[in-house]
């Protein structure tokens, strides 16, 4: 033989073979929509930010436009940076980019049947069709008004017990709102098992849907994983998280349908879809409603968290904002009862502000990604199937071009001649609850239990910085739902009337 095939001859080989595979599997960098540039065989992974993907994205977007593309590893990332390229390929391309990617994690945990990871087809359709006629019917939403005013009552009376507390009062009154709505169960502590459970389950979502669990294949996934929690340790914390989940699907569900065989029933989501089912329901209808009312249970808490406080930070940043929303409601509601949501056409500026929280800080900065079911071309770029496709939502509610002045927190931006109106300015709830068929299903119920929290907060209470000349910092926390870092604020009553009407509020 005229060469020897040493073990070193033969790596080289590999890696020129792997790369030479590596690089007709990609179309011409010429055609596909510009980016950083990628390293060898690892593409761009090195470039992906840690925390604050956002702001990389919205840098990335200056530098390279609307749409850019990187690649980790052999699979490709779309980032859309402006609301013109999100809307035209999520919404009127919908049948392409409505598709979700594998998230191995969270299939490892035990979430395929959750809808925020189903594969578009007519399985998921299915799933959303029942879960929107719940969560957007008019009718509906009216009938949760009562339960989201109770637990409202609830949070104003223990923030006046302990103001300190108020992370946890806001976190409780979310989980008490969508319990309270889906089952019918009322709970009274933040340790109340069911809570601590659904916390588990939020925590273990989080950490499955960072970017370096999705990005890469499932085996090196599990050896990821592995080598950060120990080998026997991580199998132990899978099968934790699968058993928190079984529980919180199946648990309230149980506890529900028990209520309804017992023949006294709260009104509840559960409820009223079993009772449409009849006794001739099958396994599998009653499968879809455990499903469908999981989904909101494990979605809807942790998001109202989120905004609420946002809320909060955004009123001990910008308190010329907070009096001119006070000063609307003592002049349409007067300081002789709280507002409720009969009031909310008269009250535009706390509408508005509700829009502008969301805004301010969207729960969801990046959204999560969808995958292209075949080749597309956009501007003239090819976009690959299978690429990944993501929104950079908190990049754009920052656009200019969208919002003047978007460090400015403005609830005037959707007031037109003394009325509420987004015909000036992009309704944030069109960004901040994704594009096209994902679009978040419970938006508007959403929105109602921001809206009142907002207005009956205001009405009582004043929220100040604890150091007037040293307010806190813009700092929000990465994950899956991001929230306002931890930060302290003094929530004190307007008066003793308004203690007084709290005292009363139940």
């Amino acid at each position: 033989m005229w060469f020897e095939l040493t073990p070193s001859f033969a790596l080289l080989l590999c890696i020129i073979l792997f790369v030479l595979y590596s690089l007709l599997q990609f179309p011409s960098r010429h055609a596909l929509p510009p980016g950083p540039k990628p390293w060898p065989l690892i593409g761009n992974i090195l470039d992906m930010p840690r925390k604050d993907e956002s702001a990389t994205f919205s840098q990335w977007g200056r530098t390279y436009g609307d749409i850019v593309y990187v690649r980790l590893l052999r699979r490709p990332l779309i980032i859309l940076n402006s609301f013109e390229a999100a809307t035209e390929l999520m919404e009127r391309r919908y049948t392409i980019y409505s598709d979700r990617p594998e998230f191995p994690m969270m299939n490892l945990i035990g979430h395929q049947w959750n809808l925020g990871f189903k594969p578009f087809g007519d399985e998921w359709a299915t799933l959303r069709k029942l879960f929107t006629s719940k969560f957007s019917n008019g009718s509906a939403l009216r009938a949760y008004q009562a339960s989201q005013t109770a637990s409202n009552a609830e949070l104003l009376q223990s923030l006046l017990k302990d103001p300190n507390g108020f992370v946890e009062h806001i976190a409780l009154r979310a989980t008490q709102v969508v319990i309270d709505v889906t089952y019918g169960i009322s709970v009274t502590s933040p340790n109340d098992h069911l809570i601590v459970v659904a916390e588990r389950v939020m925590n273990a979502v989080s950490i499955a849907l960072s970017p370096p669990l999705w990005i890469i294949n499932p085996v090196s996934l599990v050896r990821s994983f592995m080598s950060l929690f120990g080998g026997l340790n991580s199998i132990s914390i899978i099968r934790k998280w699968r058993s928190d989940l079984e529980e919180l699907r199946n648990g309230p569900f149980e506890e529900a349908k028990l209520q309804l065989t017992k023949g006294h029933p709260r009104p509840s989501v559960v409820g009223n879809l079993l009772q449409d089912l009849g006794e001739n329901g099958t396994q599998e209808a009653e499968e879809l409603i455990r499903d469908c009312a999981a989904v909101a249970y494990g979605g809807a808490a942790e998001t109202s968290t989120s905004s609420s406080l946002s809320f909060i930070l955004a009123m001990v940043l910008n308190p010329s904002a907070m009096r001119k929303a006070q000063d609307e409601l003592d002049r349409v509601v007067g300081n002789d009862r709280l507002p409720c949501f009969e009031d909310r056409p008269n009250l535009p500026y706390v509408t508005g502000m509700m829009k502008e929280v969301l805004r301010f800080h969207p729960p969801g900065v990046v959204g999560v990604p969808r995958q292209l079911k075949q080749d597309d071309e956009y501007k003239g770029y090819h976009i690959p199937a299978g690429s990944m496709v993501m929104v950079n939502i908190d990049g754009l509610m920052s656009d200019p071009s969208l919002y003047p002045e978007p460090e400015m927190f403005m609830p005037e931006r959707y007031i037109v001649n003394g009325k509420f109106d987004c015909s000036r300015s992009t309704d944030p709830s069109r960004i901040a609850f994704g594009f096209g068929r994902r679009v978040c299903p419970g938006k508007l119920f959403a929105e109602d239990s921001l809206w009142i929290v907002i207005a009956q907060m205001l009405a009582v209470f004043t929220i100040s910085p604890v150091d007037e000349k040293h307010p806190p910092p813009l700092s929000f926390e990465a994950g899956a739902i991001s929230r306002p870092s931890p930060f302290p604020c003094i929530i004190r009553p307007r008066s003793e009337a308004a203690k007084h009407l709290v005292e009363s509020a139940l």
